[in-house]
């Protein structure tokens, strides 16, 4: 914001995707499963088709940028953007500061000794460093730099002087420099005031800019249109006053030579027209636009060779409004570069064949590379006369989440360059359903139902399209779906695994992800769901709790305040479902022996009906101070969501199991695993896909983005460098300054030893299947009520599930 100046707040629409390491334990499951776009239903994909010769493909080049940083000096925080493009440069302005004295005197420090504030010019052909420029030269504590653009040539800076600090008086004005030279060609008083512009488009010599306003005294927001005539006179065109619901502004586009077309959104999507002879704006017929699907519109882009240009999580879409259709432009599949990476840059231009994006790829977290700095990439994509692969059949890949990492991406790109005969190709085509039913939840007990319905409504779409042979080829993250592990569904993973050696890889968690001695799923790195805690509080069996034993400590240790935040249906299903394998084998539910009633009578007596509400008081909450927390249910990622606890709660070096029927150690959830459709066009070509994931090199890469993995020497690697992380920055960056522990923490090779033990204690699979927990959830409040004894619930409970698994066959 400007200093000093009380203006119109100028509201802008962001979109940010976040993509990085996970260092805190949550409580609720976050909607990490929402896909970018909204697609419908089932539908047909690619599986098992030709790559023609004329299936678009981009070759690409990675343009490095040398940020111009003195070579000698320690950069503490670096964040880069691209300011603008042209066919013969790139201007890159980098943000930051050097690493200061420590410690260090703030009143007599000139901060700009320490702050980077370049810009750099890069011939956009050869790579090479045209000129770089220290907007900062010759400031003094008084001056600030709040917006730097490029514009008619020239690189201008907008900057302010504290002129008056009794008064907090400004003197605004503008730097413009020569970006070949660097020189300063000018310098003159700037108005704060002037409009800042969202959207703009030039159309038969006329430019419109597109200005989101706010106006705080009337508490009115929408938008303005200036337009610039080709005879230099203007006009300015009032959205507020023409669509006073107006609460999003999708794109500026030419229609034709005369009227501008601007798609927006009220309570519904709406399109106006605006006709640049009269400067009339109408509100246009929806059906003459149907063929616009508004959804993929929240990342445009007007680019320089007219079309207006949309990305989604397949690739860019173009809108061409004289064929009336969103024609695809390019996929993110059909190029040599990780789809993780594309995903996360944002597009500069597109001019005919070529494109340009740039952008810090989060997706590239490693404990190897962190400095705290963005990773800064520019990257030209220019369209092939022909596509490589042509010849190749294709196998589709889906991703029922989007935990894929920048490593599932290296691992298509080695199969793809590998492979002579197939070639993977990623779809988005379904929609993991609403999620208005998880927004609106207000307890733990809403969402663990919405999130069963979301889930089941997926793999319902799912089992329906794989047993059409419709389905796809291989499927990514659907470890959680326990619906689909069936032979009907899902290929045994087993031969493609082999005999692992025990010394080497955690044999255990491939063994608990089997089912029936099946591997449907296969977990290329997980989570661990249990009780962090101290190992003294364990029961018998030393790595959990029997129902009593978890009584016990619930009673004494926690001092009656469940660390399991659920009410008593959704609680019991969560119990049941660590220790399915007890109640369903072979197709078959029984209900009937004493481990389902020793459940069911602990959450009857300890639980209570309903979970309590987000924001209400609950003690046993982290960081609440009126009681001690002693442990954590926790859904533990990697070493760097351990160590942090560990630090938080002195002791508490265990993760325990929930309570079960024999004491069974902590659960493993897949956190990104991978499946083979039992109708893929070549199931053995697939296997080859899930070898590469358990690759030496795969594996090591995605156990330093923070996940425990199989690879056993990968985990310990992976571990060893997030303790040297937390015994330096890291432990700084989590705990923040004023909020760490009195005595810290040293972290050391025992803490990995811990961890791995923990791994090795894992006895069981955090996999629901959606319609026994809902049968669950549905029938058990009548036994917890006492409306019906426990044989009544039981025969009515197991009759339905019997008959679900039955229709699964």
């Amino acid at each position: 914001m400007v200093p000093g100046i009380k203006r119109r707040t100028v509201m802008k629409n962001r979109f940010v995707k976040i993509a990085a390491c996970i260092l805190v334990v949550s409580l609720v499951l976050p909607l990490a499963a929402c896909k970018k776009d909204s697609k419908n239903g089932t539908g047909k994909g690619n599986s098992g088709k030709k790559i023609e010769a004329d299936t678009p493909w981009f070759d690409s080049k990675t343009i490095k940028v040398d940020q111009g940083l003195d070579p000698n000096r320690a950069v503490d925080m670096l964040n880069q953007r691209m300011l603008a493009c042209d066919d013969k440069k790139i201007i890159v302005e980098s943000t930051g500061n050097y690493k200061f004295p420590n410690p260090v005197d703030w009143n007599s420090i000139n901060v700009y000794d320490y702050t980077i504030y370049l810009v750099t010019v890069i011939d956009r052909a050869t790579g090479e460093l045209i000129q770089s420029i220290n907007l900062l030269e010759g400031f003094t504590n008084h001056d600030s730099i709040f917006f730097v653009k490029y514009s008619k040539g020239k690189i201008i800076a907008q900057c302010s002087k504290l002129t008056d600090e009794m008064n907090g008086i400004y003197e605004y004005y503008e730097k413009e420099y020569d970006p070949l030279t660097g020189a300063v060609t000018g310098t003159h008083s700037y108005d704060p005031y002037q409009p800042d512009y969202i959207h703009s488009v030039v159309i038969n010599g006329y430019s419109i800019d597109a200005e989101s306003v706010w106006n705080a005294e009337t508490s009115e927001g929408g938008y303005v249109l200036h337009v610039t005539s080709p005879d230099g006179s203007t006009n300015d065109v009032d959205l507020i006053e023409n669509t006073p619901a107006l609460n999003f502004l999708y794109f500026l586009a030419r229609k034709d030579d005369k009227t501008v077309v601007i798609p927006a959104k009220t309570d519904n999507e709406v399109f106006y027209e605006l006709n640049l002879q009269t400067m009339q704006i109408t509100k246009a017929d929806p059906k003459g636009y149907e063929w616009l699907d508004l959804s993929k519109c929240s990342l445009t882009l007007n680019g320089s060779d007219g079309f207006v240009y949309t990305k989604t999580s397949d690739g860019i879409l173009k809108i061409n409004f004289e064929k009336k259709m969103m024609e695809e432009y390019f996929n993110y599949s059909y190029c040599g570069i990780n789809r993780n990476t594309l995903e996360n840059l944002s597009i500069n231009d597109i001019n005919g064949d070529t494109v340009m994006l740039s952008g810090d790829d989060s997706s590239r977290f490693s404990y190897e590379e962190n400095t705290g700095n963005g990773r800064f990439s520019a990257i030209e994509l220019k369209r092939a006369s022909k596509n490589p692969h042509a010849g190749k059949t294709i196998l589709e890949l889906y991703a029922a989440t989007e935990y894929s990492t920048g490593e599932i991406g290296n691992a298509i790109l080695r199969f793809n360059e590998t492979n002579g005969s197939y070639y993977i190709v990623v779809t988005n085509r379904y929609d993991t359903t609403d999620y208005s039913e998880m927004l609106s939840a207000t307890s733990n007990d809403d969402y663990f139902v919405a999130e069963l319905n979301t889930n089941t409504k997926l793999s319902d779409k799912l089992a329906i399209d794989i047993m059409n042979g419709d389905g796809p080829d291989i499927l990514l993250n659907v470890g959680s779906y326990d619906q689909l592990s069936n032979s009907n569904y899902l290929a045994d993973l087993t031969p493609f695994v082999g005999s692992l050696d025990s010394s080497k890889y955690f044999t255990n968690v491939i063994d608990i992800s089997k089912k029936d001695g099946k591997l449907y799923n296969l977990p290329i790195c997980f989570t661990i769901d249990g009780i962090q805690t101290s190992p003294d509080n364990a029961g018998a069996s030393g790595v959990g709790f029997t129902a009593a034993e978890y009584e016990k400590f619930l009673k004494g240790s926690l001092n009656g305040d469940d660390i399991i935040k659920y009410g008593q249906a959704y609680y019991f299903a969560k119990l049941f479902n660590g220790m399915s394998d007890k109640f369903i084998s072979n197709g078959k539910a029984d209900f009937s022996g004493p481990e389902f009633a020793d459940l069911a009578k602990f959450v009857k007596e300890n639980v209570s009906e309903r979970s309590i509400a987000w924001g209400e008081y609950a003690p046993g909450y982290p960081n609440n101070t009126e009681a001690p927390v002693v442990a954590l249910s926790t859904q533990c990622f990697g070493a760097g969501g351990y160590l942090p606890v560990l630090a938080q709660y002195e002791g508490a070096s265990a993760i325990l199991g929930y309570p079960s029927a024999d004491g069974r150690g902590p659960l493993i959830a897949p956190y990104i695993s991978v499946a083979v459709s039992a109708q893929a066009v070549d199931v053995n070509a697939c296997g080859e896909f899930v070898k590469i994931l358990l690759s030496d090199d795969i594996q090591s890469s995605i156990a330093m983005n923070n996940s425990f993995v199989l690879n056993r020497e990968a985990f310990r690697k992976g571990s060893e460098a997030a303790v040297n992380y937390f015994n330096g920055a890291g432990y700084d960056i989590y705990f923040g300054g004023g909020s760490q522990p009195e005595h810290r923490i040293t972290f050391s090779s025992k803490n990995v030893d811990d961890l791995e033990k923990i791994i090795l204690s894992c006895s069981g699979l955090n996999s629901v299947d959606g319609p026994i927990s809902m049968i669950l959830i549905e029938e058990m409040p009548a036994y917890f009520s006492g409306q019906k004894d426990l044989a009544a619930v039981v025969k009515i409970a197991q009759d339905r599930a019997q008959k679900v698994l039955d229709e699964r066959g």
